[in-house]
């Protein structure tokens, strides 16, 4: 998402594919910067329910089964905002293009678009190269942090923001043709905090996000031999 340098070494393997209780609250603890609050803050994100499926054939993907795999997912969200008291309705987009491996790493390619009643305004690409299960700061956005995750068959990004942040599920299964995929992200409240979430635009400006629906996403995975 950010742009950002390859990290530390991550998690090991068994950790990649631990099975966790369907529904896990996972704290996500950040060190803000200065600027955003001095100390340590916890955002709750709560992890969606993964459902598999009963056949004793169709076993969990792992993240070793993802080696060498590229990803391509959308969303889109209806969303609401106000910026310098200026309230805006919109939709946006966010087109995301993820590599998974050697081993640990992540590297991954995004690209934000607004639609409104001025047009159509496509973003620049942002690359990242990641450690899965290695958090790090990115200062995109206002500053934050970042973190690749993976447990019983689901890549999750979570990331968190000046207030708030989001979480994207990526969910994996396995089908006659191969590997299939789908996606849900959703914005995730920070308890206390005024509106949604809160980050800063490409002008410095403060924007608090107070609305933001998913109306439709898509995914596709394909892995070389």
């Amino acid at each position: 998402m950010e742009s950002a340098s390859a990290s530390r070494g991550g998690s090991s393997a068994s950790e990649h594919d631990s099975h966790l209780a369907s529904s896990v609250a996972t704290p996500l603890i950040v060190a803000r910067p200065p600027k955003m609050r001095i100390g340590f803050k916890c955002i709750w994100l709560t992890l969606g329910t993964v459902a598999l499926s009963a056949s004793a054939s169709a076993q969990p993907v792992t993240f070793a089964d993802l080696n060498g795999a590229a990803i391509e997912e959308s969303v889109l969200y209806n969303q609401v905002s106000v910026t310098n008291g200026q309230t805006s309705s919109y939709q946006s987009k966010v087109d995301r293009k993820i590599s998974i491996g050697p081993g640990d790493r992540i590297d991954d390619t995004e690209i934000d678009t607004r639609i409104d009643s001025a047009g159509t305004h496509v973003g620049r690409p942002r690359t990242g190269s990641w450690t899965i299960g290695v958090p790090r700061e990115v200062h995109r956005l206002g500053g934050g942090h970042k973190i690749w995750t993976f447990s019983n068959g689901t890549l999750t990004l979570l990331r968190a923001f000046l207030v708030g942040g989001y979480a994207t599920h990526i969910s994996f299964r396995r089908g006659a043709a191969g590997l299939t995929c789908s996606v849900n992200a959703p914005h995730i409240h920070e308890v206390g905090a005024p509106g949604l979430l809160t980050i800063e635009d490409d002008r410095g400006r403060e924007v608090q996000v107070v609305s933001s629906k998913q109306v439709s996403s898509s995914c596709q995975v394909t892995k070389s031999n």
